[in-house]
């Protein structure tokens, strides 16, 4: 019977061993984002980059008078 109970430890003990190392595995892994996800970023970075880009301009418009 001790025999049987010492076999079932160690079979949990590789177990707990192996779903640890899966989880790390998995945690390294990034995660997938949806289409919509990067659609907005970059919708985003456009208007930001528009935006900047405006603001240069008024403010080159201020400068030069015109």
């Amino acid at each position: 019977m001790d025999e049987i109970k010492k076999e079932l430890e160690g079979i949990r003990q590789a177990l707990d061993t192996h779903n640890d190392l899966v989880r790390v595995a998995l945690d390294a892994i990034p995660k997938p984002e949806s289409r919509l996800a990067t659609m907005l970023k970059t919708a985003v970075l456009v208007v930001g980059a528009l935006g900047f880009i405006h603001t240069a301009d008024v403010i080159r418009r201020w400068i030069t008078g015109g």
